[in-house]
């Protein structure tokens, strides 16, 4: 009987055990669960704080009233990397820079004693060893009896800010230094002229004198119009002017001076008015004394070409002399030839000679010249008709001898053998610009030269002329053959 009351006492004991045991396990179970909520929410929390940190670049916190960390800063320790045990009491701070602990501390202990609100910039070392400036503000909770309960406050990351501060303010100073120690003198004025900043004055006169007055009472009378438009033109076109007026200098002699305007905007709009101006006295006697000088090399080259003009004539007239010596007609006509030749280069230092700059000569009125002068020196071409089609070309001293030499040799040969027995013909000539080369044409309509005719290789001591000259105008020559003769002769402008 016993026995059987044993054995059923134990059955019991065994099934509560086992109900306190799935009991147990079930409770173990919910507090894992829970657990894991708890965790997952954790982190949903450390999420959304580092996403607000990452959006709004703030951290908020709370402290006891003593300002002693108690509750967790989730902002905190998600953006600086340090854990609860580590932030509480005063261990926050520990993520501040150490320049800035000091400070820092006394100021908050500062409010604390004063319970007053406290605004304060410090480094923050962020969780990947980087320092950022913040802007923190915190404010104090009152209990109703007037005892702090709690401070609450907020960091707010003002690195950027900082960034742009400092360039805005390196900038300033370097615009400051340029200013002051600029040698012109650079001011400020509304749109009336009145002066608003100046850098520095003349001697004699102080920066507290001048600012408040107008443009206009330091400048002479008779200026004060052409000051007047620039501002204005200035004012209504936005647009740069500038202006060059004589004045008084700073040892009351006379002086030149250069002022540049231009406009100052703010959102598009013009406010005011900006004055640089430059003493240019040096320049301008600088310029005087220039002009001076090229007047005189300009006489001086005009009596150069005045007096080699006058010599080649002198040559051409012992020429004509000793011709009328001479009764063989070859050695007759080597002598008009070569007066010819140098009737061409005189006719050349003449126009430079009534040319403006004595460096360029107008070719189109050169080659109606030298032309007019070969045809009367030849009775045979009466009949025959001059075309010439030239643009108004420029040509200086080392091109224009040798192509009005070659112009010499191919306008006497075709007026010569081109149309013999006195028959009637045209010969034409042209100039002008292909893209960068000058093309000059020297044509005939008469006999023609031989089909096998090289010029290359001939003994007339005009065409070697021709092709010598050439050479010297990097130029180079097409014969053309075609119902009478073409030489064509193309060279670069220099």
């Amino acid at each position: 009987m016993s026995t059987k009351n044993n054995t059923k006492r134990t059955k019991e004991q065994l099934i509560e055990e086992l109900t306190r045991l799935r009991k147990r396990i079930t409770e173990s179970e919910k507090l894992t669960t829970e657990q894991k909520m708890i965790e997952e929410k954790l982190k949903a929390s450390e999420v959304r704080y580092r996403s607000h940190i990452e959006v709004t670049g703030q951290l908020g916190w709370v402290t006891n009233a003593q300002g002693k960390v108690e509750e967790d800063i989730a902002s905190w320790r998600v953006y600086t990397g340090q854990s609860y045990e580590e932030i509480k009491g005063d261990g926050w701070a520990k993520a501040l820079h150490p320049d800035d602990v000091e400070n820092t501390t006394q100021i908050w202990q500062e409010a604390i004693k004063t319970k007053s609100p406290y605004e304060v910039e410090y480094r923050v070392r962020r969780k990947d060893g980087e320092y950022r400036w913040f802007f923190t503000k915190g404010v104090p909770v009152f209990k109703e009896d007037g005892t702090i309960l709690e401070w609450i406050g907020t960091c707010i990351d003002i690195t950027e800010h900082r960034k742009i501060e400092k360039s805005l303010m390196d900038a300033k100073e370097k615009w400051h230094s340029l200013v002051k120690n600029a040698p012109s003198i650079i001011m400020i004025v509304n749109l009336d002229g009145v002066i608003q900043f100046i850098n520095h004055t003349v001697p004699g006169l102080t920066v507290e004198d001048v600012i408040g007055k107008t443009v206009y009472d330091y400048i002479p009378k008779i200026h004060h119009n052409i000051v007047k438009e620039s501002l204005q033109e200035v004012a209504r076109t936005g647009k740069n002017s500038s202006y060059e007026l004589e004045g008084i200098g700073p040892h009351g002699t006379k002086a030149w001076y250069s002022t540049k305007v231009g406009p100052i905007k703010d959102q598009g709009r013009i406010v005011a008015l900006m004055q640089i101006t430059s003493d240019i006295t040096e320049r301008r006697e600088a310029e005087k004394k220039i002009k001076v000088a090229l007047g005189e090399k300009e006489m001086l080259l005009k009596e150069i070409h005045h007096r080699i003009k006058n010599n080649l004539q002198v040559i051409t007239s012992l020429l004509n002399l000793q011709s009328r010596y001479i009764k063989n007609k070859e050695d007759k006509d080597m002598f008009k030839h070569a007066q010819n030749r140098i009737k061409t280069m005189a006719l050349v230092h003449e126009k430079l000679y009534g040319s403006q700059d004595f460096m360029y000569i107008d070719f189109k009125e050169y080659i109606h010249s030298l032309s007019n002068h070969l045809f009367s020196s030849y009775v045979s071409s009466s009949k025959i008709d001059l075309r010439i089609t030239v643009e108004n070309v420029l040509l200086d001293i080392d091109t224009a001898i040798p192509c009005s030499l070659i112009i010499n040799e191919l306008v006497t040969n075709s007026i010569k053998y081109a149309f013999p027995n006195s028959k009637k013909g045209r010969i034409s000539i042209a100039l002008n610009m292909r893209k960068k080369e000058y093309v000059l044409i020297v044509a005939d309509n008469g006999k023609g030269l031989p089909e096998n005719f090289d010029y290359r290789k001939t003994e007339s001591l005009g065409l070697q002329l021709v092709c010598a000259l050439t050479e010297q105008l990097h130029g180079k020559i097409t014969l053309g053959k075609n119902k009478g003769t073409e030489f064509t002769i193309t060279f670069r402008k220099k």
